[in-house]
């Protein structure tokens, strides 16, 4: 199985990138529970900046997790 499309969208007025990971998906797999936390056996649907600024982010944010 692939992965689900990335879609070009418009977050708050700006760029971002929409994945819908359809329900059949998410009921399958052995991670959804802490990766949606829903029971409901809905899908998941996220969206992210684009790779520049995601990779910014996630680095920030695991900084100030770990106090680096």
């Amino acid at each position: 199985m692939t992965g689900p499309p990335w879609k070009p969208t418009l977050g708050d007025s700006h760029p971002r990138l929409s994945v819908l990971f359809p329900r059949k998906v998410c009921r399958e797999c052995d991670d959804r529970l802490e990766c949606t936390g829903n029971t409901g056996g809905r899908g998941r649907h996220v969206f992210l900046l684009p790779q520049p600024q995601q990779e910014i982010q996630t680095r920030v944010r695991h900084e100030q997790k770990t106090g680096q």
